[in-house]
């Protein structure tokens, strides 16, 4: 084209003056190059490195949005349509038909029809829409008539290229605003300026890579309309101005999922034409390119998967319905993502992501596209770069297997559509195990190149934590919603695929979750720290949805990571590190009537990774290859934004893989990382040497020390942890009520092992308590106490006790042995005053403390005392011994004392009866404590039973005895004797 430009001639004109009102001769046409040269032109400048990079705040548009379940069924028919570009025009512009035949010549499929037959056409087919410049009043007004539809368009996710120049040889002027109502003004101007080096349109990089220059913008009239810059949406790029009064002249700017580029220069008129006004010759095909897609070549389609919660979600509102021509619902039916402006409402929206126990929608949702302050910048510097972005927008609720079937439809739709066999996955955090399914359903020759960018192949710890605590986001958003996702995570298929695979277990060996198995009240509790997926399962299993956890173990195992992702030689790893990530996660179940529950997450520890994603799981088990693994001192949600990050993935598109961007490494980055914990009514501040905050900020937690993370934990969230970096570092403890603290810091070495611990045990705290604390060469000397918060130090406070490497790693509870003195009856009762001895030993790190409890009372230390019991009851105890790294070790006795006889009462007898006299005795025993165990009366040497008749046929004294024993072997008895004589009367007064 370039050539057909260049051998077009005027014959013996040095410079030919054009007014816009002229008539203009036709010129002779020249040869053009072929449309398979200009993709090899293309393709070419799209490989070639990138020697510019866009401003951060550049807006970039992104070609293909995401197509819904609608698109992929057939009801927007994208590869059916006429053309991918539609030219609106009543007239040619200025008698050139230069737009068809640019077009045409860049190979891209395109039709023109009138602008007053716009409302019987489907919009949403064209992938670009042109409303040309120079028209009569009948096409602006037509215009104005049916603007809303052209909103709705680009609303959706189309792209338009609005050409405002009027007032031309038509006559026609242009009164309506432009979709989304911004304004623009008459300006004829003959000189424009450069606005934007780097936006591709000034660069030519989509064509020849000759850029525009300022000579190039001077014409008579190289405008005619200006845009009204204020009412332009925020983050609009301003690509060309007028001269005189530095107003735009060429913008684009974003409306909802689409974008308007807006004109105002006489492209037309000027192209293919050698009259010295070069900006059209040089510029409109660049112009045309960028529109339709950047010109990139077939084979360069990148497919963008965000992670968990990267997709914009929304609702179907059945009575409301949805806007027509809409591919999503209004924007006030959004339920995901919360922002700012949603308040205490994001809770309710929250609500909406609620799903069956099967995994089956409650409240049908449609994703949109993926959240642009995650995504866009890498997206838009992609773009920018020559290829076609297709973004995957997708329920991340759903099962990934599910997701991974739909991005399976939409490859092939865009296959057929572009005529490829080929694409490229560029994937984030979640989004990398949906391409990993892709790859292992028998698609990878499907794929050019797939790029993963902080992907959890074998699962996250950190997902146990959000299981438990609902905090799936950090910050006041966060906390807000908590509650609310703590109450829809259960039924989640995707999220239990973010949990620690068997893979997990398989190539690293090592658990990831302790559990406390609390029993009611004075059994004693199991302690486990879950070694094996079969263990990690069952408590799984009582803990959450037992039915997908065997869908994620289902899903997990099919992946076959080693043989369907590494193995594959196209298979890209980006892995985020250098920030503490939790590792492991310990848990307390209570037992129930039906079962078991959590009560609380009891403790986290950390190891190395980018926050979320621990180092071992994004190299699956440090398998990737070390050629094709990139690492960046980066955290998980900042991965995508990272300029590095996007460079990296923009030299291994462009087949550059060995080139790594800045701060990128092959190796990751060693660094020794600092756990503080705290258990008591305290507030956990902590600042760095900037001044950068980690604590409570009224409601929610600021986490503004970079690589740092803070975490609630326990009942009532009375346990806060804070990771960090090492550094040198403040800490200030704030009490908010009465209680003891306990404070220990750990710091743990390169290789994930606690090298030290330092602890500070039973400090008491009050609502005016203020301690202050320096972290300086990975120790803490000691506490700085302020009791009255006056600002003066009252104490000074040393180390409970400082353990070593060896001492920090002892994870085996302390021996305790309980020893019961006393005299011992019956049926484990004792029948005598009793002492009770707890003796603890503990070889690795030493006792620190025995503790009990008596009848659920409250935790009494032992102080190396013996208990003494000295009435009668029955006694439950709990003892529980303490080492120095606080692992725990509980025996429950049952105490019984019973040293009281039971109680014989008898009815009342004479001393004499008359021989022949018939006899009843009634007797009752009774035991109020250990019961009665046996009872004997006899009445001369015969038993009888209470209230029997006995009839006295024996003259004579006679014995009546009645014997009784508790439970405990305590005897009782009573003893009369009786005369049975034939003249009672001589005995009876």
């Amino acid at each position: 084209m370039k050539e057909r430009k260049m051998l077009k001639k005027l014959v013996n004109v040095l410079l030919l003056f054009v007014l816009v009102f002229a008539v203009v001769a036709p010129t002779a046409s020249g040869q053009g190059i072929t449309k398979e040269d200009r993709f090899n032109l293309i393709q070419a400048k799209a490989k070639a490195p990138l020697t510019t990079t866009p401003p951060m705040n550049y807006k970039q548009k992104i070609v293909k949005k995401s197509i819904d379940d609608n698109e992929l069924n057939g009801n927007i028919n994208v590869q059916n349509a006429q053309a991918d570009v539609l030219i609106l025009e009543h007239i040619k512009p200025w008698s050139e038909d230069s737009t068809s035949i640019a077009l045409t010549d860049l190979g891209i499929s395109h039709e023109t029809k009138r602008m007053d037959e716009v409302g019987a056409i489907n919009l949403s087919q064209y992938k670009l829409i042109i409303i040309a410049n120079d028209q009569d009043q009948l096409f602006y007004n037509t215009y104005g008539q049916n603007k809303v539809l052209f909103d709705n368009y680009v609303s959706t996710g189309g792209t338009l290229l609005f050409g405002i120049a009027d007032q031309g040889w038509n006559f026609g002027t242009l009164q309506a605003t432009l979709p989304g109502n911004v304004e623009t003004f008459m300006l004829y101007e003959g000189n424009n300026t450069i606005a934007d080096n780097n936006h591709p349109i000034v660069t030519g990089e989509l064509s020849d890579g000759i850029p525009l220059i300022s000579s190039d913008l001077s014409a008579l009239y190289a405008s005619h309309r200006s845009i009204v810059e204020n009412t332009l949406p925020a983050g609009s790029n301003v690509i060309l101005r007028a001269a005189s009064d530095n107003s735009p002249t060429l913008v684009e700017y974003s409306l909802g999922k689409g974008t308007v580029i807006a004109s105002g220069l006489t492209w037309e008129i000027f192209y293919n034409k050698n009259w010295g006004y070069e900006f059209s010759n040089k510029a409109y095909d660049d112009l045309l390119l960028y529109a339709y897609g950047g010109g990139a070549p077939a084979s360069e389609i990148v497919f963008f998967l965000p992670g968990l919660l990267g997709s914009e979600l929304y609702t179907v509102d059945e009575h409301i319905g949805t806007t027509p021509g809409l591919e999503h619902p209004l924007m006030n039916h959004r339920v995901w993502a919360p922002t700012p402006n949603d308040g205490y409402f994001a809770k309710h929206m929250v609500d909406h992501l609620a799903m069956n126990a099967d995994g089956s929608e409650i409240d049908k949702l449609i994703a949109g596209d993926p959240l642009l302050a995650y995504y866009g910048q890498m997206m838009q510097q992609i773009q920018a770069q020559g290829y076609v972005v297709v973004p995957f927008g997708y329920d991340w609720r759903l099962d990934n297997a599910v997701n991974a079937e739909k991005l399976s439809a939409m490859i092939e739709t865009i296959r057929n559509q572009y005529g490829i066999d080929k694409v490229n996955i560029v994937a984030h955090s979640m989004g990398g195990l949906i391409a990993a399914k892709y790859l292992s359903n028998g698609n990878a020759d499907k794929v050019n190149k797939m790029v993963t960018i902080g992907t959890p192949y074998l699962g996250s710890p950190k997902t146990a934590y959000v299981f438990g605590t609902g905090r799936i986001l950090g910050g006041l958003a966060g906390e807000v919603i908590s509650e609310n996702i703590a109450g829809v995570i259960n039924n989640m298929p995707s999220a239990y695929q973010n949990l620690p695979s068997p893979q997990w277990f398989d190539l690293l060996g090592e658990s990831y979750l302790n559990v406390e198995w609390d029993h009611n009240w004075f059994t004693e509790n199991t302690y486990k720290n879950l070694e094996t997926y079969s263990a990690t399962k069952n408590l799984l299993n009582e803990w959450l949805n037992g039915s997908m956890v065997n869908n994620a173990e289902t899903f997990h195992n099919s992946l076959d990571l080693l043989n369907n992702v590494v193995a594959q030689d196209n298979t890209y790893f980006i892995i985020g590190n250098n920030k503490p990530t939790i590792g492991k996660v310990s848990v307390e179940m209570d037992e129930t009537n039906v079962g078991w529950e959590l009560d609380n997450i009891k403790d986290i520890d950390l190891v190395s990774g980018d926050g979320t994603v621990p180092l071992f799981s994004a190299t699956i088990g440090n398998n990737t290859p070390a050629d094709r693994t990139y690492y960046v001192a980066e955290e998980h949600d900042g991965l995508t934004n990272n300029q590095d990050v996007i460079m990296q993935v923009l030299n291994i598109l462009k087949g550059d893989s060995n080139d790594l961007a800045g701060n990128i490494d092959r190796l990751p980055q060693e660094t020794k990382m600092i756990k503080l914990k705290v258990e008591s009514p305290v507030e956990l501040h902590v600042l760095d040497a900037f001044g950068k905050h980690m604590g409570p900020n009224g409601y929610y937690v600021e986490e503004k020390i970079k690589n740092g993370s803070y975490y609630l934990l326990g009942e009532n969230n009375h346990k806060k942890v804070a990771f960090l970096n090492n550094g040198t570092y403040q800490v200030v403890l704030k009490g908010t009520g009465t209680g003891t603290m306990d404070f220990t810091m750990q710091v743990v070495d390169e290789n994930d092992a606690v090298q030290k611990t330092i602890r500070f045990n039973d400090v008491n705290i009050t609502p005016t308590t203020i301690i202050k604390a320096q972290i300086v060469n990975e120790t803490i000397v000691m506490l700085l106490a302020d009791w009255n918060g006056d600002d003066v130090v009252d104490e000074t406070i040393y180390p409970s006790l400082l353990l070593n490497q060896v001492q920090s790693d002892d994870e085996t509870a302390p021996e305790l042995d309980v020893i019961v003195d006393g005299t011992k009856g019956n049926n484990d009762w004792y029948v005598s005053d009793v002492t009770v001895d707890m003796v603890a030993t503990d070889a690795e790190t030493g006792v620190s403390k025995i503790e009990y409890i008596i009848n659920e009372g409250g935790l009494t230390n032992l102080f190396n005392q013996k208990l003494s019991f000295n009435h009668d009851g029955i006694y439950e105890i709990l003892g529980k011994a303490w080492d120095n790294n606080q692992n725990f070790n509980e025996k429950y006795i049952e105490l019984k004392i019973d040293k009281t006889k039971p109680t014989i009462a008898l009815s009342t007898m004479n001393r004499v009866y008359a021989y022949g006299e018939e006899l009843s005795i009634e007797y009752v025993t009774n035991d109020n404590l250990s019961g009665v165990a046996t009872v004997t009366a006899e009445l001369d040497g015969k038993l009888f039973a209470s209230g029997e008749t006995i009839k006295l046929n024996k003259q004579g004294f006679i014995k009546l005895k009645i014997t009784t024993v508790d439970n405990a072997g305590n005897i009782n008895f009573v003893s009369r004797h009786i005369l049975v004589t034939d003249k009672p009367y001589l005995f009876r007064r």
